[in-house]
């Protein structure tokens, strides 16, 4: 199994269309007519107790935007929803499991038969899938849900243990099942202020690899 390891200080969301190029090794041409006008909100409703080392408390995150192509001859439209859900309880002497849920889908408008791949939503990386590389999965919707079980090791360093289960789907409405989802588990290390995370650690295995990574900020 090949081990990756990597850093980051911001989290992997790509946007724009020269990173997106870069990532899948496209060429001008290919991508020259992709540029995408955003018109939407997000509504990022954060109650926890500590944003440091959160105990109690949750954090609802939904956003809706619509995209249209800039270009005529590239003419594509379609609408993305995310609802991003997390819950914080504590259990005993600061320990605290910690869930996830998340679903992002995507509708077509207008006479839209497609759009780009790389547009898509996908699973992989640290803010999903932590034991597959980043863009692994792609499709119209995907869904995710994960948990931690987080625990004090010294002072402001916790040790955390982790789930991760998802999917995507060509309609998450339409085709949703519950079997064939692609599953990472693992573990690592949190150092956190009362104000805000400063650094986490974590090993993480899939059916396909085995991934460490340092980050400065949490998956969820």
């Amino acid at each position: 199994m090949p081990t990756i390891f990597s850093m980051a200080k911001t989290p992997i969301l790509v946007g724009d269309i020269d990173s997106i190029r870069q990532i899948h090794k496209l060429s001008l041409s290919e991508t020259r007519n992709t540029r995408l006008v955003s018109v939407g909100g997000t509504i990022d409703h954060d109650w926890r107790n500590d944003k440091g080392q959160p105990t109690a408390g949750g954090r609802e995150i939904i956003s809706l935007f619509y995209y249209a192509s800039t270009e005529d001859n590239d003419n594509f439209k379609y609408t993305s929803v995310t609802v991003d859900v997390r819950q914080y309880f504590h259990i005993f002497r600061k320990r605290t499991l910690a869930l996830r849920l998340m679903a992002q889908t995507t509708d077509l408008v207008d006479e839209t038969s497609s759009m780009p791949f790389y547009l898509k939503p996908s699973l992989g990386g640290a803010e999903t899938l932590r034991g597959y590389t980043r863009l692994r999965f792609l499709d119209n919707d995907l869904a995710l849900i994960s948990a931690e079980y987080r625990y004090p090791i010294w002072k402001k360093i916790d040790a955390f243990v982790f789930l991760d289960e998802a999917r995507v789907f060509e309609s998450l409405t339409d085709n949703f099942k519950w079997h064939n989802w692609k599953y990472s588990y693992g573990g690592g290390l949190r150092v956190w202020e009362t104000d805000n995370l400063i650094l986490s650690f974590y090993a993480a295995k899939s059916e396909e690899e085995t991934r460490f990574r340092i980050q400065f900020r949490d998956s969820f």
